[in-house]
C-alpha cells in the first residue's frame, strides 16, 4: 500500500508540474522554467504551420516569448493526461488546447498567421513528456509537442 501511495503522490506532483507550465507560458513568466524543466532538457515542436523545431529550453523561451507578447490573451489547457511512473523516471501523455488572441497587424510565423485584423488562433496538440525525479522534485527532460490541428477565426 505504501508503494501505491508513493506512485499516486508522484503522479500528483507531475500533474501539478504540467499545470504550472501552462500558467507560466500564458503569463509570460518564463523565469519559472527552471522549476519545470531539467538542465539540458529539449523541447521539440512538430507539425506547426511553419515547420518543426528542436530547441533547448533557453532557445524555446526565446522562440515563444515574443509570440506570447504579440497576443492580447493566451489560454493554455492540458487534459486527458496519462502518467506512467518507473522509479525515478516517468512519461506523461497529454492533450492540450490553446487559444491565442493575436493582435491586428501582427505576423506570427510559427502559426502561419499574418492578419491586418485581430484573429483568434486555436491549436490542439499532444504533449509527449519524459520526466525524471531530482532532489528538487520532478522535472521534464524532454517534451515533444505534436500539433494536431489549427484554426483561425477573425475577431
Amino acid at each position: 500500500m505504501e508503494q501505491l501511495d508513493s506512485i499516486y503522490a508522484d503522479k500528483a506532483e507531475i500533474l501539478e508540474l504540467l499545470h504550472r507550465y501552462t500558467y507560466a507560458v500564458d503569463r509570460d513568466e518564463f523565469s519559472t522554467m527552471t522549476t519545470i524543466f531539467a538542465d539540458g532538457a529539449r523541447f521539440r515542436l512538430i507539425g506547426m504551420a511553419a515547420g518543426a523545431w528542436d530547441m533547448s529550453i533557453p532557445e524555446y523561451i526565446d522562440f515563444v516569448s515574443p509570440i506570447i507578447k504579440s497576443c492580447t490573451f493566451v489560454v493554455h489547457r492540458v487534459s486527458n493526461t496519462v502518467i506512467e511512473v518507473h522509479d525515478n523516471t516517468a512519461t506523461a501523455l497529454s492533450y492540450l488546447s490553446t487559444l491565442y488572441g493575436v493582435k491586428a497587424g501582427v505576423a506570427v510565423a510559427a502559426f502561419g498567421v499574418d492578419s491586418a485584423s485581430p484573429v483568434d488562433v486555436s491549436i490542439g496538440a499532444e504533449y509527449q513528456d519524459k520526466l525524471m525525479k531530482t532532489a528538487q522534485g520532478w522535472r521534464i527532460t524532454e517534451r515533444i509537442c505534436k500539433a494536431l490541428y489549427q484554426r483561425e477565426r477573425p475577431v
